[in-house]
């Protein structure tokens, strides 16, 4: 059953969205849109939160609310053989990546594929944000385990490209047996490190990465991207 929020929310979106709105110009005040469609301040203040957390419109004190600057989108291709960071570099886009921790997964913790990996070892999560145009726009989960590498709990702290790492340890090129796509939302973590709303929706890519000459399991992955920092290219 349609209510007047989801109303106000649509009349916004498509504006917003087919740029009914100039950019950097404030969208219409609580009070405008309230008398427009005869509600009350209350509930057009609901359908502005919902569209901030949504990652639509940003709202500044005293000011009022913007359509969220556009950004230009980025091709990926979903794979992961390749590495992030020379997925950017080909595209001469502008990138930084910074660690944000190694730990210890639980032994009990993570699903089946990560008990098999842990082996004989233990198994360590090592995380990375990825920063593009100055802006958080993805989280890079690597699992590995000590059984392949001891060193990982001292050396990944420090690593900002597992393939630079595994280049160290003689491992020259890649492949993968393929991937995963789902959609999630992010969790309270996600929402700081990625800068984003509760309701921006995560685009979740969970692969592996094999040592292409030997095919040895070097890793297992999860991407985390925000879906409103893409445009996606598959199996290329």
């Amino acid at each position: 059953m349609r209510t007047i929020e989801s109303e106000i929310r649509d009349y916004l979106l498509d504006k917003i969205i087919h740029h009914g709105f100039p950019e950097n110009k404030k969208l219409p005040s609580e009070n405008e849109l309230a008398n427009f469609f005869g509600t009350t301040r209350n509930s057009v203040r609901k359908v502005y939160e919902t569209l901030e957390a949504m990652g639509y419109i940003s709202s500044k004190q005293g000011l009022g609310h913007f359509p969220r600057e556009k950004r230009p989108a980025i091709e990926l291709a979903l794979r992961g053989d390749v590495s992030f960071s020379e997925k950017m570099n080909q595209q001469n886009i502008p990138y930084r990546s910074r660690n944000v921790h190694c730990k210890l997964v639980d032994e009990g913790g993570g699903d089946e594929r990560l008990r098999q990996m842990r082996g004989e070892g233990e198994l360590y999560e090592v995380c990375r944000l990825r920063i593009v145009h100055d802006v958080p726009a993805a989280l890079h989960y690597s699992y590995v385990s000590t059984a392949m590498f001891p060193d990982i709990k001292a050396e990944g702290g420090d690593i900002g490209s597992m393939f630079s790492y595994y280049n160290t340890k003689g491992y020259r090129a890649f492949t993968s047996s393929g991937s995963e796509l789902s959609v999630s939302f992010p969790h309270s973590e996600e929402q700081e490190l990625l800068e984003c709303g509760e309701l921006v929706p995560l685009l979740i890519l969970e692969s592996d990465c094999r040592d292409k000459a030997s095919g040895r399991l070097l890793e297992l992955t999860k991407i985390v991207y925000r879906s409103d920092r893409f445009s996606y290219k598959i199996n290329v």
